[in-house]
């Protein structure tokens, strides 16, 4: 996840120096509106009440998962028990994970995976 983060290119599709492509699934002003936290204005709406709209690629196509903001932490050290951004601030990472559990029915099965796999 923090690669995408960091390089707006993967999510437009092509390297970094490479001409925009206009046969590109997602147009280059949408990938970075999204890479920017900018989503549909429909979605606005579920984030003010603590549900947010996560789009992810399973099986080739793209399908949206409901996710609430509650994550579950450790009682010590009020940390999230499973992925977390280094910066408590951010929630983007558990946000994401809590969407791919959901799919897969529980963060259990998301034990496992290779970065490529990802990264696609």
């Amino acid at each position: 996840m923090s690669v995408l983060a960091s390089r707006d290119e993967l999510l437009v599709g092509g390297r970094r120096g490479m001409e925009y492509d206009p046969d590109m699934v997602v147009d280059k002003e949408i990938a970075e509106m999204l890479s920017k936290g900018v989503y549909p204005p429909i979605f606005h709406k579920y984030r003010l009440i603590g549900i947010y709209v996560i789009r992810v690629f399973i099986e080739f196509k793209w399908i949206y998962v409901l996710v609430d903001e509650r994550i579950p932490v450790d009682i010590k050290t009020r940390k999230p028990i499973f992925g977390r951004c280094r910066s408590i601030n951010e929630l983007w990472v558990s946000l994401i994970e809590k969407a791919y559990a959901k799919i897969y029915g529980c963060y259990e099965n998301l034990i496992s995976g290779y970065v490529d796999e990802g990264i696609q």
